[in-house]
């Protein structure tokens, strides 16, 4: 398989597909159209539950192993939900300017992508404090994931995945997304799984 392959697709549950996580297990997946959060099975996309998102406009998701992350694009706030319901953690705001769109975790950070900005963030998650910023590659930054080693991220208009090392944001490879207005992302521990804004399918890929 080369990079970019698809290995299989499962529905959206919703008609407006943005942010994704894998959970070690199953996918959560925010439908902004919606403003709702759904737990899905990874091999069919039945949904295994469902909440309202806090947000308005409901985009990125990223997993640390014990709750999710959200990013609610009307506040411009970041939440920290309970994946059983969504109840709120906590919260904070995102970078002035940014326009954030998604969030990945790496173990002890997050890291945030903004498309008015067009830069990728790296944040304390205990306030949001910004720790460290990079120029993304494309025109338009929308979706990160963490693979254990380097970040990878897709662009909404170059409809492009990257390959990105995260100490300055070299691009390492580089590959055409499946769909067009790549929105979602995330690492499975072998593979990524994304979504776009034309098919409302979730693709999982192959890298190399």
């Amino acid at each position: 398989m080369a990079l970019g392959d698809v290995l299989r697709t499962i529905p959206t549950p919703g008609g407006s597909p943005f942010g994704l996580t894998w959970d070690s297990r199953t996918l959560f997946h925010a439908d902004r159209g919606g403003d709702r959060i759904f737990q899905l099975d990874p091999r069919d996309g039945t949904i295994l539950r469902s909440f309202p998102s806090p947000s308005t406009l409901a985009e990125g998701l990223t997993w640390d192993g014990a709750a999710l992350w959200h990013i609610d694009v009307a506040t411009n706030l970041i939440y920290r939900l309970d994946p059983r319901n969504g109840d709120i953690h906590r919260s904070f705001g995102v970078p002035a300017g940014a326009a954030a769109r998604d969030l990945a975790w790496d173990g002890r950070t997050l890291w945030l992508s903004g498309s008015q900005s067009n830069l990728i963030y790296q944040l304390d998650p205990r306030d949001g404090t910004i720790l460290k910023s990079f120029a993304a590659p494309g025109p338009d930054a929308y979706g990160l994931a963490w693979d254990g080693r380097t970040l990878w991220h897709t662009d909404f208009t170059a409809n492009t995945l990257y390959q990105l090392a995260p100490s300055d944001g070299a691009v390492l490879q580089s590959v055409a997304t499946p769909d067009t207005g790549p929105f979602g992302l995330t690492w499975d521990g072998r593979a990524l799984w994304m979504n776009g804004d034309t098919a409302n399918l979730i693709f999982q890929v192959a890298v190399n």
